[in-house]
């Protein structure tokens, strides 16, 4: 009976930290957006880490410049739209601007995986 009463309060005490660090998603499109842009720039300070030390190649962190580049332009395609459901021209195809955020969010993902593992 003791472990549950330990996790419930662990979990309590969790909770009550994320909410103090403001740790919570974005919930309004403006706020997407933005968090996109700063999922961006960490990516962008990672492969310029990666390259200053000499984790990867220059060639390799152009080849993630320009896959970030292809990121950036969705996520300012999506930003023009002023809500997610408003049909953009994203990758090609036309598409509400929250799947073409989604898309630039994977890219950055992807690239945020693989610098992570380069450290």
């Amino acid at each position: 009976m003791r472990l549950p009463k330990v996790f419930l309060a662990l979990t309590l005490l969790v909770t009550v930290g994320c909410a103090e660090l403001a740790l919570t998603t974005p919930q309004t499109w403006k706020q997407k957006i933005a968090y996109a842009n700063g999922a961006l720039t960490s990516v962008y300070e990672g492969i310029t880490s990666c390259v200053q030390s000499m984790s990867c190649s220059k060639d390799t962190g152009r080849l993630l410049v320009d896959q970030a580049d292809t990121a950036r332009a969705a996520i300012d395609i999506a930003g023009a739209a002023p809500n997610g459901e408003t049909i953009t021209m994203c990758f090609g195809k036309a598409v509400p601007a929250l799947q073409c955020l989604q898309g630039a969010q994977t890219v950055l993902n992807g690239l945020s995986a693989y610098l992570n593992a380069r450290k």
